[in-house]
């Protein structure tokens, strides 16, 4: 019985690999490994355990099996696949048989001329084509045989033989793999050379290092033994990396392995497109802050490598234009701060290369018009769960041309996409999202070069938005109406949600309000006075937080019932108060009393002394000492004599002074008054208290005419008399009486007798 066979020594290459039950095998044979049968001189085999009859053809099974021999190292590899050999402790043999030949004049000189190519000697001729035994199994390896190969794969319970794979060793003979070179490179193009040591065809493939497809040339390269030969491949991206492989065969025969890959890098070429920017100003006292935002350009659209962009910006006074100013950013956007007028900005890609062609926008501050933002943006997953993110929003009311949607990692700035949707459309579908990160989503209205505010919102694959609404609180209660706010913060839970929403209910009345993250606060309107309701906070349909409320009680009822009925009364009040003033001013007239006078309020002055009254008479003076009961009664001013005085004097008078002295009155006298002449004078008071006198004598009638002549002989007119009253009670000579008139005094003036 054969000893088994011993993989370690044969040197013999095995690899498995388990893939739903289908077993790949490559076997490398060395020429030096191989043995001798002694049963059957005709066979070689790697261990003497393989030196038995195989079994019948029926028996052995098709592993479509290919054979390849390299010249290099003398030694054939086998390769095939086994569907049904499951048992990976197998162990794998070659079994290799002369193929019976024709002899003939020309089998040797056959072998001379492939001696020529591959370098053996003439000596093995006879050996290989002759039908002896095989005396040396190493020598079996040679261009000029023909082979009949079978395969043996045995474990403890199962032996598989294959069905024999005849092989001509000349047409089996595979290349080494040439060795490839990076000669140079241009914007589109790369060139690579590679030697052989024979006449061989070559074929080159080259791909992308973001791509996992490879290109193939289009047709075979021949390559001259001993020659190195330049191969250039055209139509490639500018400053992209590429990775490229050669294989190789004779005229007949085995393609090589493909060679190692070599790297090489398109140079640069500048920006062959320009951006598409739009602007946003805000406001301030001096000018305002300027958003410049564009979408980055495809490295295919822009025709290079981007490596920032360059933003030009200058003031236009009139007709000229003021110095420029240049930023350059990586971003795709730029901020700049400009002052009150018109502004000029361009702005371009750029690279290693150059700066490509740029786009200009004119801004006029003081006509600007800001355009709103979207309103009610939200995120959710789409359906089915896993192909994308499903982005939804309201259109504002202001005309937009298009909406830009970009959308960037949270953990990394530069990784930004964008995507444009038309202006007709609220919703889009982010597709090739990673599940396992999430993303900051931005929307922006666009009308013409006018950009809006972004709105914004943070979500995930797996979850959805990443924002929830919390604290929720009533902020603002009437009778028909209740105020709620809340505030908006980064979810921490693991459930997704689709949705958030408020409703506000009684046991007859139900109000819902979706919530969104550009709101903060709603006012539920038309409610019902002096009524409980329940404040909810929805996630999808499950309840997060809930607050009782109760409008304020409606007064308005109660006053108007109450308000016709005051109204009645006071009216009622009114008309009494009305008629009562009415009826006592018509029954019970108002009878003038001199006691509300300032002259009587002087005389009931007790500190004041009895006046003393002087009344004119005709032939007849007369002195009475009166009481205040005298000036009470209207009546008695009948009986006396009243004084008339007229102004007769040129120049206006202050105050009238009458001087009694001249009258010789005396207080005990009690008979008619003396014949003797009076002396009367008017005029006004000096500032020294003398008296500038216009002076008459006569009797009493040319006293009273004296005394009209002094007030322009008006004798009717009415005086009243109030104020001071300066009266000696004794009689001395040329007493002097001051007499203060005003025409506030009530009591009728009777005309002189």
């Amino acid at each position: 019985m054969p000893a088994p066979v011993d993989m370690d020594v044969l040197h013999i290459i095995l690899t498995a690999t388990s893939l739903l039950c289908v077993f790949s095998y490559e076997i490398t044979v060395n020429s030096f490994d191989l043995l001798p049968c002694k049963e059957d001189d005709k066979v070689c085999v790697t261990g003497s355990g393989d030196c038995v009859q195989p079994p019948p053809p029926l028996a052995q099974k098709n592993f479509n099996m290919s054979c390849y021999f390299k010249v290099s190292l003398e030694s054939v590899t086998c390769e095939w696949s086994e569907k049904q050999f499951s048992h990976t402790a197998a162990s794998v043999s070659l079994i290799f048989n002369r193929q019976r030949l024709h002899t003939g004049p020309s089998s040797c000189t056959m072998t001379q001329s492939l001696n020529l190519t591959f370098g053996y000697f003439l000596s093995f001729c006879t050996n290989l084509f002759s039908f002896r035994p095989v005396k040396h199994c190493p020598a079996l390896f040679v261009p000029a045989e023909r082979l009949m190969i079978t395969a043996r794969v045995r474990s403890s319970s199962v032996e598989l033989w294959s069905q024999p794979h005849y092989v001509f060793v000349y047409k089996a003979v595979k290349p080494a793999a040439p060795e490839l070179t990076v000669i140079g490179s241009t914007e589109d193009s790369v060139s690579v050379g590679w030697s052989s040591s024979g006449d061989t065809r070559c074929q080159l493939r080259y791909r992308a290092h973001s791509s996992e497809t490879w290109s193939q040339s289009p047709d075979f390269v021949f390559t001259p033994q001993n020659q190195k030969h330049i191969y250039s491949i055209n139509g490639l991206q500018p400053f992209t990396f590429y990775t490229a492989t050669v294989s190789c065969s004779r005229t007949v025969g085995i393609w090589s392995n493909w060679s190692a890959g070599v790297s090489v890098r398109t140079l640069d070429r500048a920006p062959s497109k320009y951006p598409q920017p739009c602007y946003r100003l805000d406001k301030t006292d001096s000018g305002g802050r300027l958003h410049i935002m564009w979408k980055a350009l495809d490295p295919h659209d822009a025709g290079g490598h981007i490596l920032g962009y360059q933003v030009s910006y200058r003031r236009v006074m009139g007709q000229q234009l003021q110095d420029r100013s240049v930023v350059n950013v990586t971003d795709e956007i730029c901020v700049l701060t400009v002052d009150e007028g018109t502004w000029r900005v361009s702005v371009a890609a750029f690279n290693t290369a150059g700066v490509g062609p740029s786009v200009n926008l004119s801004v006029d501050t003081r006509r600007h018009r800001p355009l709103s933002s979207v309103r009610n943006m939200w995120v959710s997953c789409s359906v089915p769960v896993g192909t994308g993110l499903w982005v939804q929003w309201e259109i504002p009311a202001q005309p937009v041309t298009h909406f830009d949607v970009w959308w960037r990692l949270e953990t990394n700035v530069s990784s930004s996409c964008w995507s444009t949707v038309n202006s007709s459309t609220s919703s889009t579908l982010i597709q090739d999202v990673d599940p396992m990160e999430s993303y900051l989503i931005s929307v922006v209205p666009v009308y013409k070069q006018q950009c809006g505010p972004p709105q914004s919102v943070s979500a995930s694959l797996r979850l959805g938005a990443l924002m929830e609404p919390t604290k929720l609180k009533v902020t603002g209660v009437n009778q028909t109406a209740v105020t709620v706010m809340w505030a908006w913060q980064r979810r921490s839970g693991p459930v997704r949600v689709d949705g958030y929403r408020v409703t506000l209910r009684s046991d007859s009345y139900e109000q819902t309000q979706p919530l969104w993250p550009d709101q903060r606060q709603h006012t539920f309107i038309n409610l019902t006075a002096d009524t409980e309701y329940c404040l909810v906070l929805w996630a999808d349909n499950s309840s997060t937080h809930m607050i009782s409320v109760r409008t304020e009680f409606d007064q308005f009822p109660v006053v108007a019932t109450a308000m016709p009925l005051l109204l009645l009364a006071a009216t009622v009040f009114i008309v009494s108060i009305l008629s009562r003033t009415m009826y006592k001013g018509f029954f019970y007239p108002r009878v003038s009393s001199p006691q509300d006078s300032t002259a009587g309020q002087w005389l009931m002055d007790s500190k004041h002394q009895a006046p003393v009254t002087y009344s004119f008479k005709q032939n007849s003076t007369k002195q009475n000492i009166l009481d205040i009961q005298d000036f009470q009664d209207v009546d008695l001013l009948e009986v006396k004599s009243t004084i008339v005085v007229e102004p007769c004097c040129p120049d206006p008078l202050d105050r009238l002074v009458i001087k009694l002295s001249d009258l010789r009155l005396d207080a005990e006298h009690d008979g008619p008054a003396p014949s003797t002449p009076q002396q009367f004078q008017c005029g006004p008071s000096d500032d020294e208290g003398g008296t500038a006198h216009h002076t008459e004598q006569g009797s009493q009638e040319q006293a009273h005419d004296a005394v009209k002549r002094c007030f322009g002989g008006v004798a009717d007119a009415q005086i009243t008399c109030e104020g001071e009253y300066v009266v000696n009670a004794s009689y001395q000579e040329r007493t002097v009486v001051s007499v203060t008139c005003d025409t506030d005094y009530l009591p009728n003036v009777a005309a002189l007798t």
